[in-house]
């Protein structure tokens, strides 16, 4: 069954109806082998067996105990008003919706990330094709005997003037060439923001697979292994990835999602620079306004919008976009991923981290 979010009905009932019964079984199970375990132990004076069934016992405490923290987090985390706590930012009356929580709020900030970088990256591109097209545009002067001048410079020729005059001279000038030295730089610009935006999409995914996977798979199974006696590790391990990544990756997004809107300092929305996105440069070209072009530049036709080129403004935005797509939610998952480790040794059983990163 695929939920929408973690704090939906579907994802409660999962809980109820999977993580529940699941918990429930495994301590008793694990309950039974450990005191078959004891009564063996005492039976054939075993040393061992009789610390390992006591050691046991403990550890299925520290199961239940992660069991009743994990599901505690979770109905907080969809408790908490995030929409009440950004007002103590002056944030509300930015476009943030009411009543979010921690994992909403999560979401919301990878949503409008992606929605802001998209729109970015189409007014980049379509700088860019203005830029293609206004180098190529070129202007040509005739020179020389008015009267036969137009003749000479029709073929391309320089030609003695048939009264005797001087002859006539064809000039091919490009007044916009020098956009080609900004074409560079914006094109990098553009790959940055087009890297965020993959970024972006691809950290939504993993955030959906947290509000689904993490629930329905590591976090049931994790509680199940990690209750039983001989595969404790990978319970612990399961266990451990899922807590991060429903707890860490989820808060840290809601956090920077502040940032996202308080005093539009990451993501100026009503910046010019936007204003060519739902624009394409094509639509200039089949207009037919090169063919009915009184001035010597192109910039009156393609940046006809109030403000003009936005090149700069879209290049100082680019920073911005590779925070928002790829520093912040990158944040995020390495902050999830170093706190496995933490918690992992509270479960009971140390674990290499540099592993963890390489299956990332």
């Amino acid at each position: 069954m695929a939920i929408e979010t973690i704090c939906s009905p579907d994802a409660i009932q999962i809980i109820q109806n999977v993580v529940y019964p699941l918990t429930a079984i495994s301590a008793v199970v694990t309950a039974v082998i450990i005191g078959i375990s004891y009564m063996i132990g005492n039976v054939l004076s075993s040393t061992r067996l009789v610390v390992w069934s006591k050691t046991e016992i403990f550890q299925l405490f520290i199961s239940l105990a992660a069991v009743g923290i994990v599901l505690f987090g979770i109905d907080t985390f969809c408790l908490i008003n995030m929409s009440s706590i950004y007002d103590l930012f002056d944030v509300g009356a930015t476009g943030v919706p009411p009543g979010l929580n921690v994992y909403s709020a999560a979401e919301a900030y990878l949503v409008e990330s992606g929605v802001w970088t998209h729109d970015l990256m189409l007014s980049a591109r379509y700088h860019l094709g203005a830029y293609s097209l206004m180098q190529m545009f070129g202007r040509n002067y005739c020179e020389g005997d008015p009267a036969y001048a137009w003749l000479f410079c029709l073929f391309g020729a320089v030609l003695p003037s048939v009264t005797g005059g001087s002859g006539a001279s064809s000039i091919t000038t490009a007044p916009d060439a020098g956009y080609g030295l900004m074409t560079s730089v914006l094109g990098a610009a553009f790959n940055a923001i087009t890297l965020s935006y993959l970024s972006v999409l691809n950290y939504i995914f993993v955030l959906r697979y947290v509000f689904s996977g993490f629930v329905l798979f590591f976090l049931p199974l994790g509680i199940f292994l990690r209750a039983l006696p001989y595969v404790r590790t990978l319970g612990s391990l399961l266990m451990s990835v899922a807590i991060s990544f429903l707890m860490i990756y989820p808060l840290v997004l809601a956090i920077f999602y502040i940032d996202f809107h308080a005093a539009r300092v990451l993501a100026p929305i009503d910046s010019p620079a936007f204003q060519y996105s739902d624009q394409d440069i094509s639509d200039k070209v089949h207009a037919g306004y090169l063919f009915n072009i009184a001035q010597e530049s192109l910039d009156w036709v393609v940046f006809d919008q109030a403000g003009g080129d936005q090149s700069t403004e879209i290049i100082r935005l680019s920073g911005n976009a590779f925070l928002l797509g790829v520093f912040i939610p990158s944040l995020a998952l390495l902050s999830a991923a170093a706190a496995v480790g933490y918690i992992n040794r509270f479960l009971g059983q140390e674990i290499d981290l540099s592993r963890i990163m390489q299956l990332m």
